[in-house]
């Protein structure tokens, strides 16, 4: 009995290993059979550049029979090697990003951090110069400054335009993430089938290559644009920390250039000034003296009177450039604004959004008001630039003083001169020379001011217009006026009933009558009534008879053309004038009430038009203008007078 039990507990114990050792089997042979279904895709690992470019000079140097075929090889091998460059460059890329995922936040703080601290320190702006310091110092740390601002201005608008591609990047990205993904699903696919030909060719090879290489573009594309959008933000954060910091230094920058130019503006005039009462001071000397002395101290009296005005002129020219460059950092400022308004509304830009639009309209500076400025502001260069010329020229003939003295005696008739005159003489003329040489550099600085101010009012009005089409794209679609709300629509029957209201047309009426008996306007607007009904048929009868007159080289006139047209536009007067009349009396009574005051504006509009359609009518007429003398065809004029 036990003998029995062990030997079935035996055969049991063997039937479960055998069990077990099958279905072993059948897993392992099923994991053979997935493994080779997955192997093709994998089985060809694509070589490293090293490989690429041997196998580039191995397929160049071969001499193979078909051109065709070693070029379609070589074509695989080079673009396998730039997928290969490509997945590189997108490694360093995202590897790129993930270090600015770590280190944007902390640069972003510590540069705000220093803007914040120079800002505190740049509170108060100090130059490196003192009272000592000439004109020339002040002009050269000018031009410096002016050269700092340019660059800080080129960094701060890099930073603008970065700025702006990056806010529009994560939609770019996540559309080339969705098309990644589909390149791909392709790519396994081709790979899929290109394992199941069983070809082991170079072709077959070179093609294997190809698609893993790109898999591998691919993959690394996708994991770099995933880092990029990772890091959007703390990048973007960066960016704008930078560019506080840029505006921050292009502002001071700006401050220490309006100091200098003020100071500059300051030493000039009191130059100028200087200048000018010395000039005064030595004509007023010179008269009862010899007139040749008397004409050259008026001469450089009338000089520094005209420098003064040019540092007068080069004052304002720098007020009207910084203003048009305020206006025109407001005018960009409001375009931005613009926009993103439009940006935000779509295709709907309606009530508040729309009424924003409008407004910016609105308060967009006159475009003829600029360009009678650039007018302007060309002739001052034009009369500027004359006097430059003829004051160089006066110049050169002042090199030789002793000569030039000489000169001014021989022209004169003087033959000898007393040695207290010709001093006199060489002391205007050295006089005269430093005046020119003054008047030429405040000249050139004008006209560098003017093509300063020419080039501000040029950004200006390319703003304008940039703002200007923006708008007429846009406003196109913005109602002028919002929907009819159900408070509104409840508002119509209380609107209409007030136009209709007897109340108010008896109190029109009233003011009518009111101002029929106390103003004289009526008596002769009821003459001139009078006489214009009674008139026109004579007026008809005028324009008839003339007609009979055309055609005729003997009595035909082009004057008879010019009288139908007077009596045309008289005749069609008369209840015209009567509206307008009546209209423009019930808005000016006393007695005029806030409905009667409407009623008139609206007879005033209206007596206009109907007035050209009564000029036309009767210039429609039978053998009248049209007819007679523009030979207009009858069928037509039936037409239009029966429209009319």
């Amino acid at each position: 009995m036990n003998g029995e039990l062990v030997r079935q507990q035996t055969m049991t114990n063997s039937f479960c290993r055998g069990l077990l050792a099958i279905c072993l089997w059948l897993l392992a042979f099923a994991s053979q059979i997935a493994v080779a279904q997955t192997a093709p895709v994998n089985a060809a690992p694509v070589p490293n550049a090293e490989i690429l470019e041997a196998k580039i000079a191995e397929a160049e140097s071969a001499a193979d029979p078909s051109d065709e075929h070693k070029n379609q090889l070589l074509s695989l091998y080079q673009q396998a090697l730039s997928y290969l460059q490509e997945t590189a460059a997108n490694e360093a890329a995202a590897q790129a990003f993930r270090e600015a995922l770590q280190t944007a936040p902390g640069e972003a703080l510590a540069i705000r951090e220093k803007t914040a601290a120079s800002s505190a320190a740049e509170a108060e702006i100090t130059l490196p110069l003192d009272r000592s310091s000439s004109l020339q110092d002040l002009e050269t740390f000018l031009l410096q400054d002016k050269g700092d601002l340019a660059l800080a201005n080129n960094l701060l608008a890099d930073l603008s335009r970065r700025l702006e591609e990056e806010a529009a990047r994560p939609a770019l990205i996540r559309q080339r993430l969705q098309s990644v993904e589909e390149e791909l699903t392709e790519n396994q696919a081709q790979q899929q089938l290109l394992s199941a030909a069983e070809d082991e060719s170079m072709d077959t090879q070179a093609r294997r290559w190809l698609l893993e290489a790109q898999a591998q573009a691919l993959r690394t594309e996708n994991e770099m644009l995933d880092q990029e959008l990772s890091s959007h933000s703390a990048r973007v954060d960066l960016l704008e920390a930078k560019r506080e910091a840029a505006g921050q230094r292009s502002a001071a920058i700006g401050r220490r250039i309006a100091l200098l130019e003020e100071l500059i503006r300051t030493r000039r005039q009191a130059d100028a000034e200087r200048a000018m009462l010395a000039a005064e001071t030595r004509r007023l000397e010179a008269e009862g003296q010899h007139p040749l002395v008397v004409r050259l101290a008026g001469g450089n009296a009338s000089l520094s009177n005209q420098i003064a005005q040019t540092v007068a002129q080069l004052d304002d020219i720098a007020r009207r450039k910084e203003a048009t460059e305020l206006l025109e950092r407001q005018l960009d400022g409001d375009f931005n604004s613009a926009r993103e308004i439009i940006a935000i509304g779509g295709s709907n830009l309606s009530g508040e959004l729309g009424n924003l639009l409008r407004q910016q309209r609105q308060n967009l500076p006159e475009l003829r008001l600029f360009e009678r400025k650039a007018r302007e502001r060309e002739a001052l260069a034009s009369q500027t630039g004359i006097k430059r010329v003829l004051h160089r020229r006066e110049q050169q003939r002042l090199m030789d003083t002793e000569a030039h003295v000489s000169r001014l005696l021989a022209e004169a008739g003087v033959d000898e001169a007393s040695e207290s005159m010709r001093t006199r003489l060489v002391e205007l003329v050295d006089e005269r020379r430093a005046l020119l040489q003054q008047a030429i550099e405040s000249e050139d600085l004008l006209l560098l001011e003017l093509g300063e101010l020419e080039a501000s009012q040029t950004d200006l009005l390319k703003t304008i217009k940039r703002f200007d089409e923006l708008l007429d794209v846009n406003l196109l679609w913005v109602r002028s006026a919002s929907r009819n709300e159900l408070a509104e629509l409840g508002a119509l029957p209380e609107q209409i009933w007030r136009i209709i209201s007897p109340s108010g047309w008896y109190g029109a009426a009233s003011v009518l009558a009111h101002q029929a008996t106390h103003s004289a306007v009526f008596i002769l607007l009821g003459s001139a009534l009078i006489a214009f009904l009674w008139g026109r048929k004579y007026l008809v009868r005028f324009v008839e008879e003339t007609s009979n007159k055309l055609g005729k080289p003997i009595t035909d006139r082009f004057a008879y053309t010019l009288q139908v047209l007077i009596v045309s536009l008289v005749a069609a007067a008369a209840w015209p004038l009567l509206a307008a009349v009546v209209g423009w009396q019930l808005q000016v009574s006393e007695a005029a009430t806030e409905f009667s005051a409407a009623v008139g504006i609206a007879l005033v509009l209206l007596a206009m038009q109907f007035y050209l359609l009564r000029a036309f009518r009767f210039i429609c007429i039978p053998r009248g203008l049209a007819a007679a003398h523009f030979r207009w065809p009858e069928p037509s004029l039936q037409l239009l007078r029966r429209e009319l």
